[in-house]
Order: C-alpha cells, then structure tokens, then sequence
C-alpha cells in the first residue's frame, strides 16, 4: 500500500516539477534572474543530482553580480566525492568576470590537466570552454584528448573551432579527412565552407580550399577531391573550370551524367549560355539512352531560347520541328511537345497551330500528370486567346485528375483568375 501512495505522489509531483522547470528557463530566457534563481534553488533542493539545475543558479548568481556565493557553491562542490572537473572552467570564468585573470588562468589549467588523466572528461570540459568562448583552449584539450586515446575523436569539433579561429587551413584539412571517412559529414562540410568561401576567386578561403584539395588531389586521387574542386568553381562561377572536374567525374564514376546535368541547369540558372552550350553539348554526345538525350535537347532548345531574337523563330520552329520528327510526336516525347507549343504560342504567335498541337497531345497514353500539365499549357494558350469557357473546362479537369497535387492548386488559382478576366 505505502508503494502505491509513494508512486502516486510521484506522478502527481513529476508533472509540477515539470512546468517549474519551464518557468524558472522561462524567467532566466527574460533575464528575470531574480525569479529564477529563486526557483531554481528550489528545484536543486529536490534534485540534488540535476546538474543543470546547479549551472542555472551559479550563472543567475554571476547576472545578479553575486560573484562570491557562485565562487563558495563551485568551491564546495569541486571538494566533494564526486568531482565533476568541468567545474572548474565555471569556477574560472566566475573569476574572470570579477577581472580576477590570474586564479581565472588557474582553473582553466585544473580543467585541462583532468583531460591529461582522463579523456574521457574531454567532451564536457572541451564543450563548457566552447561555451565561453575560450576556443584555444577547447583546442588543446580536444587535442591533446585525441592524442592519449586514438578511440577519441573530436575533429567535427575541433573542424568548426579552426574556423571560428581563422585557422581555415586547418579548418579545411580536417573537414576533409572527416568526408573521407564518412561521406555523411559532405553536406555538414559544405554548408560550413559556405560560411567562409565566396564568389570572389582571390578571396582567402577560395584560394586556401583549392590549394588543399588541389594537394590532396595529387597525393590521393579521390573523386571526392573533383567533387569538391567542382563545387568551388561552381561558388566562383566558374563555369568552365566547374565542367573540367565534372568530366573527370564522370570517366571515373561509371559514366553517371548527373553531376553534369546538374551543372548544365545551375549554369543556364546563371545566364552563363556560353558555358552551358559546351556543358549541354556534351550531354547529348554521351546520353546512354534516347530519353536522356531527348532531355538534352531540350536544355539546347531552352539555351536557344532565352537566347534568341524573333528574327530566329523561324529557325527555332525548324530545330523543334527536326527533333520531334527525329524523336517522334508521341508520349514519350511530350516534354519536348511542351516546350515547341509553349514557344509557337506565346513566341512565335502561333496558338491556334499549338491549339491544335496540344489537343492531339492530350490524346496520347500519357501518366494523369503529363496529361495535366498538358492541359495546364493547353488553358494557359486558350486564356491568352481569350477563350475563357474552353480554358475553364481544362483547370477544371486538372483539378479533378491531380486532387492532392500542387497542379491542382495552381489550376484553382487560374480558375479564379481566368473567371476575373472573363
């Protein structure tokens, strides 16, 4: 029975010590560190174990200025059974906020020394000098930890603390050796180098990263060094340097065009057609399959585009002409069909030819979403043409055909508009 009572006391306990808790981070969060200290002395008196809860009375003691009844809690604490050696960087930034820098130093080195001993404190002395700031000497104990016990490894850590030292050398190198032993931190390493590497080729970071992955590349000829050297061009806009290393991905990755497809849009994206001309070229002559080249040339017909004039038209309508006759006018190339009616309506002033064009299109064994987005482009031309009823019988039926897809939000957004017109 006394089980009973004591567990529902506890449920009923856990919940209230649960919102206290919220209240008390909410207060300190506001900077009422009066009101918080105050329940957080309460809490720790509960939960003598939460550490935490320590940590928020000692900090809301140091925003009151209550510097010594911080420093006689750290003292009292650090003496002891348990020593818990991260107190020691607490009691040291307690002594530096008083300008107290000698007994400060002092501490700071107990802390290290414990790493000296024991790596395993080093996580959680190295994070508490993260905490404050005190970056070179997280270093040294991330270091000298990594050095005692090869189990250790603190580069992801140490990676983002060289940065933030301007040691982008270091920075750079470390990073490195972290994506060739595990390919998951390339994504993590890349926003990271976003933070220092610019558009500006001559900027430090630039040059730095391309002088290290160019060294690394001559000792160690990984693709991941291509990879990367690509994604700086790419940060530069360098397009051309960009295409070199893609290239040489691709004859070492099992001929995958994707790395230079994606180029191909990024540059097209820029407005830099020259180089996605060669890029989208290339593409083309090495396409594995029909469709992969039926795609490369539509990237040459958009470049076409956005490059023309309305003296070219004619030529253009020639080129789709070609191509659809080379590829077919059928489902599997109805991408491709998009593309030729979309330009002979709103560019070549030809809707009732691409009316026509996309009716016969609608007809083919299309997926319910190619045949929505081809009549999607059919009720764009007829709106343009100002026959509203026929474009409102088309939204109407994409709505129908693609309920939950974003088409057919875009339709009902067209219906709206096309009804306004009308």
């Amino acid at each position: 029975m006394r089980v009973i009572v004591l567990l529902l006391l506890l449920a009923l306990a856990t919940p209230c010590v649960g919102q206290n808790e919220l209240l008390a981070k909410n207060y300190f969060d506001r900077g009422e560190y009066d009101k918080a200290l105050s329940l957080y002395d309460k809490l720790y008196s509960k939960n003598p174990g939460r550490l935490d809860f320590f940590l928020y009375i000692i900090q809301s003691n140091q925003q009151l200025e209550k510097f010594s009844v911080a420093e006689e809690m750290l003292i009292e604490k650090l003496s002891g059974r348990r020593v818990i050696p991260q107190l020691y960087v607490e009691l040291g930034y307690n002594y530096s906020l008083q300008d107290k820098d000698s007994l400060s130093q002092v501490n700071y080195r107990k802390a290290i020394e414990y790493t000296f001993e024991n790596p395993v404190y080093a996580y959680s002395i190295g994070k508490s000098f993260e905490e404050y700031s005190l970056l070179d000497e997280a270093v040294e104990v991330y270091e000298s930890a990594m050095d005692r016990d090869p189990n250790k490894d603190y580069n992801v850590q140490l990676a983002r603390i060289y940065g933030e030292l301007g040691k982008l050398e270091e920075m750079f190198d470390t990073y490195l050796n972290l994506m060739q032993s595990n390919p998951a931190y390339r994504s993590i390493a890349k926003r990271n180098f976003s933070q220092y590497v610019t558009e500006d080729p001559t900027n430090e970071a630039n040059v730095i990263l391309r002088k290290t992955l160019l060294k690394k590349s001559q000792s160690n000829p990984d693709v991941l060094y291509n990879e990367l050297l690509s994604w700086l061009f790419i940060q530069q806009k360098d397009f051309k340097k960009a295409f070199t290393q893609e290239k040489a991905i691709y004859r070492r990755a099992q001929r995958d065009l994707t790395g230079i497809v994606d180029l191909a849009l990024i540059a097209m994206g820029e407005n830099e057609y020259e180089s996605a001309r060669e890029i989208v070229d290339f593409i083309i002559e090495n396409a594995p399959t029909i469709q992969a080249a039926m795609q490369g040339q539509q990237y040459r017909m958009k470049i076409m585009l956005d490059t023309a004039q309305p003296k070219d038209y004619p030529r253009i309508e020639t080129e789709f002409e070609n191509l659809l006759e080379s590829f077919g006018k059928n489902g599997n190339s109805y991408g491709l069909q998009l593309d030729y009616n979309h330009f002979l309506a709103f560019q070549a002033g030809k809707k009732e030819k691409a009316i026509a064009n996309l009716k016969i299109l609608a007809n083919e064994e299309l997926s319910i979403y190619q045949q929505a987005r081809v009549k999607m482009e059919l009720a764009d031309i007829l709106v343009f043409d100002e026959k509203f009823n026929q474009a409102l019988i088309y939204y109407s039926q994409i709505q129908k055909k693609v309920k939950n897809d974003v088409l057919a939000q875009e339709a009902r957004f067209k219906v709206a508009k096309t009804s306004y017109y009308k």
